[in-house]
């Protein structure tokens, strides 16, 4: 019961990064003023804020874990954070070419986009074996279990909110 509320959470505090990264489509469309930049910068400070106490509570760890675990996680964060500031950039791309795509452009785009995932699982593998060998294997599979779930949250969220390659 208590891990379906922190799971809750985990799908909320998710969609706030998620609503802020979405309209990067919008923006780059409209070619509004550069605001956005800094409002998915605060959203993403404040959902790391939030998520680590998510993750601290997903993780239930005592207070010798905790002093193993949270540097490691803070390490983790700011990967996770330069990949997601490479995945704007492929959003806000993808916005600025959608009227104009072809197909060099859309083959860069996914290409980049293979780049990002294959970076992840490259970072989930790392930080997986950092989690296993300071705590144990359980506590690194339920690290990147919570991280997957908050992942595909997020993703579900952005994959709605852009629009499908157009057929040309």
């Amino acid at each position: 019961m208590a891990m379906n509320r922190k799971m809750t959470l985990s799908v909320m505090l998710a969609a706030v990064v998620a609503s802020a990264v979405a309209p990067t489509y919008a923006h780059a469309q409209e070619g509004q003023p550069d605001y956005l930049d800094e409002y998915i910068q605060l959203a993403r400070e404040g959902l790391r804020e939030d998520k680590s106490r998510v993750v601290g509570e997903a993780m239930q760890l005592d207070a010798e874990q905790a002093a193993k675990f949270w540097p490691i996680y803070e390490s983790y964060e700011k990967e996770i954070a330069e990949m997601g500031d490479d995945r704007i950039t492929i959003l806000k791309d993808y916005a600025k070419n959608l009227d104009t795509m072809d197909h060099e452009t859309a083959d860069a785009l996914i290409k980049r986009s293979f780049d990002i995932l294959t970076r992840r699982i490259e970072i989930w593998r790392k930080y997986y074996d950092r989690v296993a060998a300071e705590l144990s294997p359980m506590a690194a599979a339920r690290f990147i279990q919570v991280e997957n779930f908050l992942m595909l949250t997020v993703n579900l969220r952005i994959a709605a909110e852009v629009p499908i390659v157009p057929r040309r």
